[in-house]
């Protein structure tokens, strides 16, 4: 049994992130909207950890050949607190060397069931709601993936074979291009209509993606992706993130977290510029980029300094107590929210200048409008971490408090950068009050969203848009086109 391979996953995200980046125009404002179609079918779970929760360790009732599929699968029967559901069981794990697969030849070709638990994580990421749920289980003694069971769908053969026209021919495109998408994401080179499941409601699902991530460093069909939709679009933005580790980085860590029986470790990360490039930053500024803290020594976390991802070790007993990271953190502040957990749950954690990585830092990252929007990102999930850890009164104290910081300190200080003509401070000064701003709104709309909804300000710098108004992941509403207007 192989494992998975987060190179060719890394390699594959970052290319499609540059795919989606480079050539795809937002859509105008007067794009249409549609209503979505009913929830696909399946059981009401409240949240997707539930229906994984259900998968892992509900009861086994029976189990069955399928009858179909390359893969030779499993139907699966589970049965948890009198709830019954099927699900799809699949086994295969297999390596084949030098063959050709269509008009690809692969040095070694991987056809496994753990790809199937890595696109569904991905999707999840993605914010893609269209790949059932699965997981990681042993049945009968026999390790696999088991996803859950699409009920009361068709596939798209059968409806070819029928004839069969969607209802919504423009949503159904969209939603065809969200596959075509993710596709190449993963380097699926199994899709075929035998695995585009379509539920009562018109919507597409994606299954059986055993085939995917293939040790290849270019995208499928690039060709085949004119257009997105613009949250998925955004979120394709923001895993563009590049990091170098040195040769030791992982060993360094993990000889902290023995040294000091700790199940959290964060180490150095420093930015990385574009060759030639050495901007006067402030300290606060290389923070906002992803600079760790400089400590010369080891030591623990403090409440304001805590670990970012981009160098973080955590032992899997962490995640089980205090849960995942927050998905409702679309942008940032998922790992500030998720370390006030850990301080929440009485685990230290400790950071160790030896595990050295570099975090890469592209021009475009250094204008003032990138600036800007972080800063005001950061000032959202501030607000929002004090709401969960403060209550409304302390956070209303802090408001307060940061307003009159901001008017006692901070526009002075930008007044002065100005007539002193550093650049440097200016940028500082402003990105404070630019976080200060980001704060006072997100408070506010947390504390009173009926008086401040605040939707334009939201929708502008992409904030978790569905807290206010909720867009179905593979509706038209807001969509990004390739070289032309929806």
């Amino acid at each position: 049994m192989h494992p998975l391979r987060p190179s060719c996953f890394a390699a594959a995200l970052a290319l499609s992130a540059l795919v989606a980046m480079s050539s795809l125009p937002v859509a105008a404002e007067s794009t249409p909207t549609f209503q979505a179609t009913r929830q696909a079918e399946l059981p009401p779970f409240t949240s997707p950890d539930e229906a994984v929760e259900f998968l892992r360790t509900a009861k086994v009732i029976r189990v069955e050949p399928v009858g179909s599929g390359t893969t030779r699968p499993n139907k699966v029967l589970l049965e948890k607190d009198g709830l019954r559901l099927s699900a799809i069981f699949h086994q295969i794990d297999r390596q084949q060397r030098d063959v050709r697969v269509g008009n690809q030849f692969f040095r070694v070709f991987y056809d496994s069931y753990m790809a199937q638990c890595a696109a569904y994580d991905l999707a999840r990421v993605l914010g893609l709601d269209n790949v059932p749920p699965t997981v990681l289980r042993r049945i009968k003694g026999r390790d696999g993936s088991l996803q859950l069971w699409v009920e009361g769908a068709m596939t798209e053969k059968r409806r070819g074979a029928q004839g069969l026209r969607p209802p919504n021919t423009r949503r159904w495109i969209f939603q065809l291009q969200v596959m075509r998408l993710f596709d190449n994401l993963i380097y699926n080179d199994d899709r075929n209509s035998g695995n585009m499941v379509i539920d009562s409601g018109w919507k597409l699902w994606m299954i059986d993606h055993s085939r995917s991530f293939q040790r290849l460093t270019k995208l499928r069909d690039p060709g085949r992706v004119t257009m997105v939709e613009r949250s998925l679009w955004q979120r394709l933005r923001n895993l563009d993130d590049d990091q170098i580790a040195d040769h030791c980085w992982l060993k360094e860590l993990m000889a902290t977290a023995r040294e000091k029986d700790s199940r959290v470790v964060g180490g150095a990360l420093y930015l990385k510029f574009p060759h030639g490039c050495q901007p006067e930053l402030s300290w606060q500024c290389r923070r906002m980029l992803g600079e760790s803290v400089h400590w010369g020594q080891v030591r623990p976390y403090t409440r304001k300094e805590g670990p970012g991802t981009g160098s973080l070790l955590v032992h899997r007993s962490v995640f089980e107590k205090v849960g995942r990271f927050d998905e409702s953190f679309t942008l940032r502040g998922y790992d500030t929210d998720f370390y006030r957990r850990v301080r929440e749950a009485g685990i230290d954690a400790w950071f160790t200048r030896y595990a050295v990585a570099y975090h890469v830092t592209p021009h475009s990252r250094l204008e003032d409008e990138y600036f800007k929007e972080t800063s005001l990102h950061n000032g959202w999930h501030f607000a929002r971490r004090d709401l969960l850890e403060f209550g409304q009164v302390k956070t209303v104290a802090l408001l307060v408090a940061r307003l009159g910081q901001a008017t006692v300190l901070h526009v002075p200080r930008w007044l002065i950068a100005r007539l002193s003509g550093s650049k440097a401070a200016v940028l500082t000064a402003r990105v404070r009050l630019w976080r200060t701003q980001g704060y006072t709104r997100s408070a506010l709309h947390w504390i009173a969203p009926r008086f401040f909804s605040q939707r334009r300000f939201f929708s502008k710098y992409e904030f978790r848009a569905d807290q206010i108004r909720r867009v179905p992941c593979n509706s038209p509403a807001n969509a990004v086109t390739n070289g032309s207007r929806s």
